[in-house]
């Protein structure tokens, strides 16, 4: 299963659900979408606390948590994918931009950019 694949999925889960992304007025589109932006900022913590992340704590007395960090990441593809369908974003969108960036990215890396350049900073 490839990324598109799994978009489809979570789609046709939130159409089973009976998901309508047609809105009365955009007040109650930009409320539906915040939230799910604050479900995904949820979601994202929660993938936080699967790793050990506080500089102040022994990096061996926190959890390095695989298992529950997948199923952070699932979450937030649910949450990305009820986004996208809020804001009227699809994957072709979605796969232009990336190759856009991506190529973007790849031109920094000639430019010099790289783990320790001052461009990072």
């Amino acid at each position: 299963m490839d990324i598109k694949d799994m978009f489809r999925l979570i789609e046709a889960y939130q159409n089973k659900l009976g998901y309508d992304y047609t809105y009365p007025n955009e007040k109650a589109q930009m409320e539906h979408l915040r939230q799910n932006l604050l479900a995904l900022n949820q979601e994202i913590s929660e993938l936080t606390d699967s790793f050990p992340w506080k500089p102040w704590r022994n990096i061996y007395s926190q959890i390095w948590d695989n298992k529950n960090a997948l199923e952070e990441i699932v979450d937030i593809f649910f949450f990305l994918g009820a986004i996208m369908s809020i804001a009227g974003i699809d994957l072709r969108d979605l796969e232009g931009v990336f190759v856009e960036k991506l190529k973007e990215n790849h031109d920094r890396i000639e430019r010099g950019y790289n783990n320790t350049s001052d461009e990072r900073r």
